[in-house]
């Protein structure tokens, strides 16, 4: 499963709503993430993905599409393993250095 096929999976399960696929690109705030959301979801970010992560990549990162981006760049500088990700025509991947 793509990473932001699983944070979709997990934001709509805690806002309550359904989300699509085209919902990826929609600010995380518009979806309608508050902090006490904000809070949980980034736990269970850092829980799956990314151990060290700030919440304030939620900011950096607005919508669905550019977190899964952000958590695939960690994770391949993590291991040197590419993880799954699809990138949208309107989002430029995140370089790794």
């Amino acid at each position: 499963m793509r990473i932001a096929d699983r944070l979709r999976i997990q934001l709509a399960d805690q806002l309550s709503i359904p989300l699509t696929p085209a919902d990826d690109d929609t600010a995380l705030l518009e979806l309608g993430l508050d902090s006490v959301i904000a809070t949980a979801f980034i736990e269970f970010v850092r829980q799956e993905f990314a151990p060290g992560i700030s919440i304030s990549v939620l900011f950096d990162c607005p919508t669905i599409t550019l977190l899964a981006n952000r958590l695939a760049a960690i994770g391949s500088q993590e291991s040197g393993v590419q993880l799954p990700v699809e990138v949208s025509d309107q989002e430029a991947p995140v370089e790794v250095s």
